[in-house]
């Protein structure tokens, strides 16, 4: 309770609640729209363009680097539109192929090499996806751009036990001494 010179009072209450850890659906709605930013960003070529950009600022350091990146940002958008560019256009920095482009068994990675071995579990993972709407083919697109001896990567927890067929072998051979029953999967 507050009281006022004038006699008058308030009461005032105070509630606290603990709040818990986030819902397991909003965490799977949330790790889905990564998912689907991070294909739509991949299939646009976004980071790559925006990398490009920020090399080209700091080679440059511009007066004005807003015009500067606005000016990037249009050259490049005329290029995508298939109108002509202007001579002074930034060059773009080489690149690789956006992940949506590379065959995701085409690699030389563990799970590549085990896929093609085994074209029937292949073929049954194909539309399989996680909790979370991950594909196999998700998992191995991953992993294109990098260097990774394993060529798959685990979009969420739950690719580990969906598409274990694959991930079991490559564990396996990364690390001699994994077995599925050492590190069984909840």
């Amino acid at each position: 309770t507050v009281e006022f010179e004038n006699g008058a009072s308030i009461d005032l209450r105070v509630f606290c609640a603990r709040r818990g850890p986030p819902q397991r659906e909003s965490m799977a709605s949330k790790h889905k729209a990564a998912i689907f930013a991070k294909e739509y960003l991949d299939e646009h070529d976004v980071q790559h363009t925006l990398q490009s950009m920020v090399q080209h600022l700091l080679r440059d350091k511009p007066a004005s680097p807003f015009e500067f990146m606005a000016e990037f940002l249009r050259k490049r958008a005329r290029q995508d539109g298939g109108a002509s560019t202007p001579q002074d256009a930034p060059s773009v920095v080489p690149k690789p192929p956006p992940a949506a482009l590379v065959d995701p068994r085409s690699g030389e990675g563990l799970a590549q090499v085990w896929l093609r071995a085994n074209p029937t579990v292949d073929k049954a993972l194909a539309s399989t996806r996680s909790s979370l709407g991950a594909s196999l083919d998700l998992c191995l697109r991953a992993s294109a751009r990098g260097k990774s001896d394993a060529g798959i990567v685990a979009c969420d927890a739950d690719c580990y036990k969906v598409f274990h067929e694959v991930f079991d072998p490559v564990l396996a051979a990364l690390h001699p001494d994994f077995t599925s029953e050492a590190h069984p999967l909840k």
